[in-house]
């Protein structure tokens, strides 16, 4: 189904619509259809009965004109009301759902939220100093910290995350082994052996740590600040994990470029918040791990796909250079 004709069928099949400018939004990396939603201001926002979660906020952002829309595949309206219900429960800042549904038609669902006006973390870089910015990021980890006090059932997370894991690493492999052998400039050098033996060491620290309810993809992105408030939005991917796995965007952030001082220092104000000015010495390999593990799923991700390969190899090789594979790295802007 094209995105055009995704557009009409959504129109016919939600009420909140039919009413509604639909644009597409192509901000950010995200693979599933996303749409900012435009409402005519003289037209009623739903009804409170049509709200699926809420929470009580001081000076909410609510707009009652616009909203944001994303499409997952398949039947999401369980798991995405669990997030949501963790998310009041811990009391962390998010956009609240509107309307949520499944599309058996189609085998979708769409989750309808609240728009949340404010700037990015990435937007914020840009107009304040490295201080500023830590005291930003701090506010940010305190409030991500409250995700720490939520009760974590035991499940099978650690036998299922070694599996895929040893996944991860046999399509490194062989994406390494296609690509050269069909393209006469060879991809830049990462040691898969030596980045295997580093990512196994790595993991036998972070196999130590507690599992957390975490968001899933913490970059500067995925956080708005309104009203001196962080609300996380991008939510979907939240669920139970390795603590260090939700800070897999630092690999895109601190290590080149103008801004490097500044991104640092929001990260390090992110990480103070969360352990509230204790940051443990196994962080510093969690970190690390986090960063490894990132570079196998983009692999993952854009299997196939030979300038995104070549792009992958080519920033991890610098982030592994640097940093000998992370063998007894310590981040010196902690």
């Amino acid at each position: 189904m094209t995105i055009q004709s995704l557009e009409e069928y959504l129109r016919l099949k939600i009420d909140l619509l039919r009413d509604c400018n639909i644009i597409r939004d192509t901000r950010g990396h995200s693979r599933i259809p996303c749409f900012v939603l435009e409402k005519p201001a003289k037209l009623q926002p739903p009804s409170a009965d049509a709200v699926i979660t809420k929470a009580k906020r001081s000076q909410p952002p609510r707009n009652a004109t616009k909203f944001f829309m994303k499409i997952y595949p398949t039947d999401r309206v369980q798991d995405l009301q669990n997030i949501a219900s963790i998310y009041n429960e811990a009391k962390v800042p998010t956009a609240q759902i509107v309307q949520l549904g499944y599309l058996s038609e189609i085998d979708q669902t769409y989750c309808i939220y609240e728009y949340i006006e404010g700037k990015t973390l990435r937007e914020l870089l840009k107009q304040n100093s490295a201080d500023c910015l830590e005291r930003i990021g701090y506010r940010t980890g305190t409030e991500l910290s409250k995700f720490r006090k939520i009760t974590v059932p035991e499940n099978d997370f650690l036998s299922s995350f070694h599996q895929k894991m040893l996944q991860l690493l046999h399509n490194a492999h062989l994406q390494k082994r296609d690509y050269n052998k069909t393209h006469s400039v060879k991809l830049p050098k990462v040691d898969l052996q030596r980045l295997e033996r580093s990512l196994w060491h790595l993991k036998n620290v972070i196999d130590r740590t507690e599992l957390n309810f975490k968001h899933g993809d913490i970059n500067l992105y995925n956080i708005i600040f309104h009203a001196q408030t962080p609300y996380f939005i991008d939510t979907d991917g939240s669920g139970i994990s390795l603590r260090g796995l939700d800070f897999r965007g630092n690999c895109w952030w601190g290590w080149t470029g103008n801004n490097t001082e500044r991104e640092q220092a929001v990260y390090r104000g992110i990480y103070r918040g969360y352990f509230a000015d204790q940051i443990p010495d196994s962080f510093h390999q969690e970190l690390g791990f986090a960063i490894i593990y990132e570079f196998l799923l983009r692999l993952e991700r854009y299997e196939n796909i030979d300038e995104q390969t070549r792009y992958s190899f080519l920033r991890w090789h610098d982030i592994l250079e640097r940093t000998k594979y992370f063998e007894n790295y310590q981040f010196d802007w902690f």
